[in-house]
């Protein structure tokens, strides 16, 4: 009779949670205060880049536009909100609650590349969506070269 034991499995999970329990003992934890302001989670955020901008989107569902803050100092952006637990449902009657509440704050540090003026931020169907234009300067020109 085959068995669903698995050391090694059992021993891997030990060791993440444990690993899990020293960040978060040394403030490694993604909960962690930024900046002095305590954080209860992070959103997800995908970063990419093409020729002429840099695109930074951010995953806040169930949180309203007013609620967020975009900031830009020091070449360092910050996107900074809260998200409020559902006043809707007595907590008492949930039965599992795994979305994360409160507040969040990230931060990324731009490259010089960035041009800080024409900065933009959208916010649609609880994605947030900042476009960082790269200045004309930094962007590639093609150059056409005579062979002679």
């Amino acid at each position: 009779m085959p068995s669903n034991w698995d050391p090694l499995r059992n021993l891997i999970s030990l060791q993440e949670r444990m690993n899990e329990l020293f960040d978060e003992s040394l403030g490694n934890s993604p909960r962690r205060s930024i900046q002095g302001v305590p954080s209860n989670w992070a959103p997800a955020v995908d970063i990419y880049e093409n020729s002429s901008e840099i695109v930074l989107k951010a995953d806040i569902p169930g949180v309203s536009q007013e609620q967020i803050e975009v900031n830009l100092e020091n070449r360092q952006l910050t996107i900074r909100g809260e998200r409020k637990p559902d006043s809707e449902t007595d907590s008492e009657a949930y039965h599992r609650i795994e979305r994360p509440t409160g507040t969040f704050l990230r931060s990324f540090n731009l490259p010089p590349t960035v041009d800080e003026g024409v900065i933009r931020a959208s916010y649609r169907n609880g994605v947030l969506t900042v476009t960082l234009p790269k200045r004309s300067e930094t962007k590639p020109k093609p150059v056409s070269i005579k062979i002679e």
